[in-house]
């Protein structure tokens, strides 16, 4: 009995870090991203289409998928924490299986490093929550896992590559990841795998594009996803090879130092301690270890710096760590006196980083267990200023607002960086472009893109022939892309200036919004 509760006693652990690190953050607001996906959730199983009638510059996966979860959970900010929830509970699962193919103690350390580092502070909370990188990694471990044996069989090499080709509609430079696989069947001479591999890949992105071409918006999504996002990209940081490489290493060493250094030390021992003497550990060394520089390559190929970007680094970073806590741990309880030493010393070094840490985590949710305990109400909660957050409670107020206030069939346009209030109000966009109003003003994307002028008129004949029932006009959010606030954007857009000022009246203001009425209402 005793040995059976000490062989249960690391799942418990497991399960209890789960379940603590979900309660903590249970009551998190939506994120700008995560509201902006929710438009879409809300309103494509009512027949709206991607990049036609709700427009972002992200290929179509992450929208079909929230969609998926308010039919299935319902349409509100909870199911989205649980989808969170999920997709990281079986990422946890999965990279455990993975480096149990090592032994089990690095399959329980990895998964424990998983649900840590998932929540770390250099991901910045409720921003990385429900991203299209939540749900990369666990497709990639599992197709990971479908191919790593001596002589992976076709239908699961075909598998794999459908997971790495749905990969690809969550974030196009996710295809990169096709590359370690293609790897370990090269180095296994294995020429019929790499074919079927690639047959699979294919078919996802050949649906979304017959569907799409079905829907005659084709090149509306071509325009949103390759030309703009490049676009994008570049007025990011520009494409110089080297110093992006540099600031993205940088920036995942400053954001996330512990997780680095014991995904560094994991990737040393499985290089220098002799697991690849055998043919097939040696091929599963070189798959774990260049998948780790290919979800690198991913997070470069973005290269906008969005620390979310980096749980692609997640799962591969954990399954090193895993190893390398493995080896430490193995080491301290039974090596010789000189390695004891060393390695107390080295575990010593990585608990003063990880303590180092603590303060972090403590400035990052203890607003949320100030709540959950009572201390604080739930106003003064949605006001601490989180990374990515937007203003969740006002947008929460005016949402709730216009709402009361307005039909339920009546649109609105938020005229500025607050995709939630469309969210909360229940209420629809008044044109395609929930997000990015940029790409209707002289803001340098905006310019480079082609068709400003008639994007402008489109958006004047739509505003004319459906008038919204609320205009909303953001305040002092100007931003690196968009370099002045909406509010002077709006003046600088003589069309649409004159139509706020002929048929709206204003009507309340809250912090960084103003409000317009249309006057007949």
């Amino acid at each position: 009995m005793f040995n059976l509760a000490k062989r249960q006693l690391p799942w418990l652990g497991l399960l209890s870090l789960f379940i603590l690190t979900q309660y903590i953050r249970w009551p998190e607001p939506l994120g700008i991203d995560q509201s902006l996906f929710a438009c879409f959730g809300l309103w494509l199983p009512q027949g709206d289409v991607p990049y036609l009638d709700l427009w972002d510059s992200k290929p179509p996966a992450i929208f079909y998928l929230y969609a998926l979860t308010f039919g299935l959970l319902g349409s509100d900010a909870a199911s989205i924490r649980i989808l969170d929830g999920l997709a990281t509970g079986v990422g946890a699962l999965l990279v455990y299986i993975l480096g149990c193919r090592f032994e089990r103690a690095a399959g329980l350390w990895a998964a424990a490093s998983y649900l840590l580092f998932a929540n770390m502070p250099g991901l910045m909370g409720l921003w990385s929550s429900a991203q299209a990188e939540t749900f990369i990694g666990p497709l990639v471990v599992l197709s990971l896992l479908a191919v790593a044996h001596e002589r992976p069989r076709p239908l699961a090499l075909f598998a794999a590559g459908l997971l790495l080709g749905l990969a690809g509609l969550f974030k196009v430079p996710a295809l990169l990841l096709i590359l370690p696989i293609g790897l370990y069947l090269g180095l296994g001479k294995d020429i019929r795998g790499l074919f079927w591999l690639g047959g699979g890949v294919v078919v996802p992105p050949l649906l979304a594009a017959f569907y799409f071409c079905y829907q005659d918006v084709l090149s509306l999504l071509y325009e949103a996803v390759f030309s703009y996002s490049l676009l994008y990209r570049e007025g990011a940081v520009p494409v110089e090879f080297w110093s992006v490489s540099v600031q993205v290493l940088r920036t995942f060493i400053a954001e996330c130092t512990l997780f680095w250094a014991l995904s560094v030390l994991g990737g040393a021992q499985l290089i220098f301690k002799g697991l690849g003497r055998e043919s097939g550990n040696r091929r599963l060394v070189i798959l774990i270890l260049s998948w780790w520089v290919c979800a690198y390559a991913v997070v470069w190929g973005q290269g906008q710096f969005a620390v979310y970007h980096f749980l692609l680094l997640l799962a591969p970073s954990a399954v090193l760590c895993g190893f390398g806590l493995s080896r430490i741990g193995v080491g301290i309880l039974k090596s010789g006196p000189g390695r004891w030493l060393w390695r107390s010393v080295l575990g010593a070094i990585l608990l003063l980083v990880s303590l180092l840490d603590v303060p972090a985590y403590v400035r990052l949710y203890s607003p949320n267990l100030s709540y959950l305990s009572g201390r604080i109400d739930e106003p003064t909660f949605l006001q601490h200023p989180w990374p990515g957050a937007g203003a969740p409670q006002r947008d929460q107020e005016v949402g709730n607002y216009i709402a009361a206030s307005s039909a339920p069939a009546e649109t609105i346009l938020v005229w500025g960086l607050a995709p939630a209030v469309y969210f909360y109000a229940g209420r629809r966009p008044a044109t395609r472009y929930i997000f990015h109003h940029l790409l209707l003003t002289d803001a340098p994307i905006s310019l480079q893109l082609p068709g400003l002028e008639q994007r402008q008129r489109e958006f004047i004949r739509q505003l004319e022939r459906d008038p919204p029932a609320y205009i909303l006009v953001g305040r002092e959010d100007q931003n690196r892309f968009e370099p002045r606030e909406s509010y002077e954007q709006m003046r600088r857009y003589p069309a649409f200036h004159h139509f706020v000022q002929q048929n709206y009246v204003p009507d309340r203001a809250w912090v960084g919004l103003l409000i317009y009425r249309r006057a007949d209402i």
